[in-house]
């Protein structure tokens, strides 16, 4: 999970540079989060910057913590 809250830069083939991150939250489900995807394109070459969200419900068991499941389930 921290990889992904992290997030990472880019270059894409046109030169543009792209920006993610992912800002993870616990539901009230064992295993199930919430994310929120980010990512920032920036414009270059008279383009315009844009910023791009999209929501997911994910089901990941890697990132529970152990004692935190067990009080979930």
């Amino acid at each position: 999970m921290e990889k992904v809250e992290e997030g990472d830069d880019l270059e894409t083939v046109d030169g543009r540079q792209i920006m993610w991150r992912a800002i993870v939250a616990p539901t009230e489900i064992a295993d199930l989060f919430d994310v929120t995807f980010e990512v920032m394109i920036r414009g270059g070459s008279g383009r315009k910057d844009e910023l791009r969200r999209e929501q997911f419900r994910m089901l990941r068991p890697t990132w529970s913590e152990d004692d935190e499941r067990e009080t979930l389930r």
